[in-house]
């Protein structure tokens, strides 16, 4: 059973480094609606994207960092859905030469030019592999600072108000902190979305419910532990359901390709390591092997994204709890 897991957690480690490159740090943005309020960005070769609104056409959302003269600088503007809001940028800093196009209202520092950059809707949606989600890829710029200093993005929009988000930076790299807390920036993303929390929980809540309500009817006098890892088991598959339910609405509308076999790789991982806790949990004799083997599964599923935290945290806490303590 413990070869299986390790197995599955190789092929996904596999998939996972072929397909990280599509892979930004996600962040919230709330405030930056004016200039002296810019949102930092401490490190802007590395890949964020910053998930927002604008409220209106007369509210702009301003961004800024420091930039040596010749690093790559990347952007690029998305929106969740299609619609009248399309947003547009405007980049300001040393070295840019143009101010055309740039509406009054943009806010521009002293000594600095502008280059005002339209956001177009595409034709099609984008598929995400790591959420799932789909997005409209409304800009993308990858060109060089002229100088350095320190440089402002304004997003905007002329028509309205709307959800969008900015990709900065293009170095793909995870602090171990921003790689674990992925699964609650998804949930606030399908927030974004416009999804609501029930269509969000429905798939793990129903897991919850048909699995506890089949194993209580043929299962007695069970112990702590094993209650405990059938709880932690639950919560790990109902999470491959809730990725499987957003990877079939991401992908209407996109041309997904090989993205899906990530998806899939997280899905399979995750529906997998909840089946091990079940077995596991049922077992007439737990001993050292068996608590091993649970804390290994709960330390895996925080760096797979299973179980939503809560399903690792119970199947962590398992592990020390003792095996002939029952109901």
């Amino acid at each position: 059973m413990k070869i299986k897991s390790l197995f599955l957690l190789g092929i996904f480690i596999v998939l996972l480094s072929s397909q990280v490159t599509s892979a930004h740090v996600p962040r919230f943005a709330d405030d930056g609606y004016s200039i002296d309020s810019a949102i930092k960005v401490e490190d802007p070769l590395k890949s964020w994207v910053f998930y927002s609104q604008l409220p209106d056409n007369s509210t702009v959302q301003y961004y800024t960092f420091q930039m040596q003269k010749g690093d790559r600088l990347k952007l690029s503007l998305l929106t969740p859905q299609r619609g009248d809001f399309v947003p547009s940028v405007v980049l300001t800093g040393p070295g840019i030469d143009e101010k055309e196009d740039v509406p009054e209202y943009i806010d521009i520092p002293e000594n600095s030019g502008a280059w005002s950059i339209e956001g177009k809707m595409p034709d099609r949606a984008s598929y995400e592999a790591f959420t799932p989600s789909k997005h409209y890829t409304l800009l993308d710029i990858d060109t060089t600072a002229p100088a350095t200093g320190q440089y402002y993005v304004a997003v905007h929009s002329t028509k309205a108000g709307g959800e969008y988000a900015l990709g900065i930076g293009y170095t793909e790299s995870f602090k171990l902190t921003e790689w674990i807390t992925v699964p609650a920036y998804t949930i606030k993303i399908h927030l974004w979305e416009g999804q609501s929390v029930f269509s969000i929980f429905a798939p793990i809540v129903a897991t919850l419910i048909t699995g506890l309500v089949i194993v209580f009817k043929r299962q007695k006098n069970l112990s702590y532990f094993a209650i405990a890892g059938i709880i932690a088991g639950l919560f790990y598959i109902g999470s491959a359901a809730m990725k499987l339910y957003q990877m079939m609405i991401a992908m209407e509308g996109t041309s997904a390709g090989s993205s899906i076999a990530l998806t899939t790789s997280f899905i399979i991982v995750s529906a997998t390591l909840g089946i091990i806790l079940l077995k596991l949990s049922l077992k007439d004799t737990i001993g050292t092997k068996e608590r091993s083997l649970m804390l290994f599964i709960g330390i895996a599923g925080l760096f797979t994204w299973s179980g939503v935290f809560i399903g690792p945290a119970i199947a962590i806490t398992a592990a020390i709890i003792p095996a002939d303590l029952r109901l």
